[in-house]
């Protein structure tokens, strides 16, 4: 199952491992799951690093993944 930034997920847990490919900027990685690569929000005060394993979720409410502290 592909899976885009934008899409909402379906028939999957709220909450997924995932590893960070890039990190595009501080606070947005792309992290890939299941062979698929979302857009994941990051709240943290440090950057992740390509490879790190992370838990996202998707907030249904603002329609984005964000990567749990």
């Amino acid at each position: 199952m592909r899976t885009s930034s934008s899409d909402r997920p379906t028939q999957v847990p709220n909450t997924r491992i995932g590893v960070v490919r890039t990190v595009v900027r501080i606070d947005l990685c792309r992290v890939t799951i299941d062979n698929a690569t979302i857009s994941a929000h990051w709240a943290g005060t440090a950057a992740k690093v390509r490879g790190e394993r992370v838990q996202v979720r998707f907030d249904p409410e603002k329609r984005y993944w964000t990567i749990v502290p």
